[in-house]
């Protein structure tokens, strides 16, 4: 992984955050947090970050001026695909240990513990 995006100063958990977002255009950063169970100061250290490297921007919406809504900026989502391949190949080399069943059980029971099911 390091190898791959390390340069770009990310971590493996900092590019599946990104991903998140990605495919979760307008998501609370609240509700990222929660469900990825970071705290919501480090959440907000992790958002700071992103948009000083302008790859995610925060709106604060009309109807709940308390949250904040999450989404990728174009340059975001230009990262994302030009790295997906590397973070794709990163993991399949976690996962060469299973198989192609075990691999789609552990993707069920990780969706049911964060509540994705």
């Amino acid at each position: 992984f390091f190898e791959d995006l390390g340069a770009h100063g990310l971590r493996p958990g900092e590019f599946s955050t990104l991903l998140l977002i990605g495919r979760n255009p307008g998501i609370r950063q609240g509700l990222l947090a929660q469900t990825l169970r970071i705290k919501p100061a480090h959440m907000t250290k992790l958002i700071r970050s992103f948009e000083d490297r302008h790859l995610v921007e925060r709106t604060i919406p009309d109807h709940d001026r308390r949250s904040v809504e999450l989404s990728l900026t174009q340059a975001g989502r230009d990262f994302i695909e030009e790295h997906r391949a590397g973070f794709a190949r990163h993991e399949t080399n976690l996962r060469s240990p299973l198989s192609a069943s075990e691999l789609q059980t552990l993707k069920q029971l990780l969706r049911k513990y964060v509540g994705f099911d």
